[in-house]
């Protein structure tokens, strides 16, 4: 008799469970494939590679207790060591290509550098990598910001100032941006965002 027959005729009968994946034992070829294939899938900072690859060795060290786990992280700094040199790994690149994307999506400077520190990048290449705000950037990010989530001239249903106004301050902008973009007509935030786009 197969289970699902099994399964209608007894109502107790639960289907067997899904065997758990046992970790597989560490080795730098392993780590090698392992993080090649992490990389592919999810562009990431050094750090954040080295947590993700750290949460593996920690994993298999507890169900392999014989491997020693300072040879297991001898091997990750090898392995972060060769895919630096191979290029799989590039703070400089990922902080830039992370900060243009925050930055085009409208996000405000300092939001984009708590993000750039999560993910595990160093200050002084977040220092590099963000410049320092001219005057106008705050405006015109918070412009950007209103049209992408439909507030302000952009909304396509009334909303409160004070609920659009906290919708701007908890996106990181200060209070006189995002009450001056607020205040805009459709026309006028159009042409700061199409004067933006020029500069860029």
């Amino acid at each position: 008799m197969d289970e699902e027959a099994i399964s209608i005729s007894d109502p107790s009968f639960k289907p067997s469970a899904k065997k758990r994946k046992i970790p597989k034992k560490i080795t730098e070829t392993y780590l090698i494939n392992s993080g090649k294939f992490y990389l592919e899938r999810f562009p990431a900072s050094t750090e954040q590679f080295r947590q993700v690859m750290t949460r593996k060795i920690r994993k298999s060290c507890k169900e392999h207790p014989e491997q020693s786990p300072e040879t297991c992280f001898t091997h990750l700094e090898a392995v972060i060591t060769k895919f630096q040199t191979l290029g799989f790994l590039n703070d400089e690149g990922y902080a830039m290509g992370l900060s243009r994307s925050l930055k085009n999506r409208g996000w405000p400077r300092n939001r984009i550098i708590m993000r750039l520190r999560e993910k595990g990048i160093a200050v002084e290449l977040i220092d590099a990598t963000v410049p320092p705000p001219e005057p106008g950037d705050n405006i015109k990010d918070a412009a950007l910001w209103m049209k992408r989530k439909k507030l302000g001239a952009f909304a396509t249903k009334e909303k409160a100032f004070e609920k659009a106004l906290a919708s701007l301050a908890r996106a990181g902008f200060d209070y006189h941006s995002a009450s001056k973009v607020l205040q805009m007509t459709k026309e006028e935030a159009d042409e700061l965002l199409n004067s933006a786009s020029r500069e860029y």
